[in-house]
Formats: structure tokens, sequence, C-alpha cells
């Protein structure tokens, strides 16, 4: 079991409280509603991440992006496998729609940061479950903040998933 303790601060504490009371609220109706209609199996849903909630520093510095990563329950390399600049186009092809569509479902959206240029860094998951699997967390960054991401799981099949830690191994 992993235990971890954070000195927050009366409005990081707000702050905290009203993103977990939101992700609460969302995930009790979407239940109700018995799921979104979008042909997705269940471990390719993904869950949302609240970067309020887990973000610990800035993401501009390497440490920022690493305690994020941690507030998941990933352990990663120290340093980022790949750090490229990446240019989000201004009209998104299906691909950007479909990558789009999966940020979303984390509470990310990359609409907004259309025609602007951010960071992408890749980070070696060493804890990812499942055996024989490889992973690796990519995060977009902009101006400190980061703007979504995903692990791409290799192995056998590979898969693009949400943030969010799984709670089982994927399936082959």
């Amino acid at each position: 079991m992993l235990f971890f303790s954070l000195k927050l601060g009366k409005r990081q504490r707000g702050v905290l409280l009203a993103a977990l009371g939101g992700a609460a609220v969302i995930l009790a109706g979407w239940g109700m509603l018995g799921g979104p209609r979008d042909g997705l199996s269940p471990q390719d849903k993904a869950v949302p991440v609240s970067a309020q909630a887990v973000q610990q520093g800035d993401a501009s510095h390497n440490e920022g992006r690493l305690a994020f990563l941690q507030g998941l329950g990933y352990q990663t390399e120290q340093e980022p496998e790949e750090v490229v600049d990446v240019l989000i186009p201004e009209t998104f092809d299906t691909s950007y729609e479909n990558y789009n569509a999966l940020q979303k479902q984390q509470g990310y959206d990359l609409e907004k940061y259309r025609g602007k240029k951010v960071k992408r860094y890749r980070y070696k998951i060493l804890n990812y479950p499942g055996k024989n699997v490889s992973a690796a967390a990519t995060m977009l960054v902009y101006k400190g903040e980061i703007l979504g991401g995903d692990v791409t799981v290799g192995g056998e099949i590979s898969q693009v998933r949400g943030l969010a830690f799984p709670e089982e191994p994927p399936q082959s």
C-alpha cells in the first residue's frame, strides 16, 4: 500500500476538493446515464484526471512533471526519453479529433491551443502492470501547464490510453 502526504494551504485544499467533487458529480451522472454511447470498450475509456488535483509543481520543470506522474501512481525514469516541440494544428484532421476525444475524456481539451507550439515530454514507465509490457507516458505542456497526455503501451498490441493508472493489466 502506498501513502503520501501533502501540505496544502486553504486555497489549494479548496481547489482540490472542488476538483474531486466535480469529478464525483461527473462520474455519478455518467453512471446514471449508462456511460457514453461512443462504442469504446471499458478498458479504452479514460478516467478523468484533474491536473489541479494531481499536479504538485510547475510542469515546465522536470520535477513538476515527475510529481504529476508520481501523483498518478507511475514510477518513471528520472529524465524524459524525448522532448520535442509540437505544433498543434489550426485544423484538426481525423487523427487529431480522435486524440482530442481522448483528452476530453480526461478533462483536457486541445482545441483552445490550435496553432500553438507546445512541448511534448515522454517518460519511460517502470511500473506498468502486466508481463512483457513496455509503456511510456507522454505529456503536452504549454507555459508550464499540462494540456493533456497519454500512455502508450507496447507489447503484442500497441495501445494509446488515458493518463490514469490502470486498474488491471492490458489485455492482449
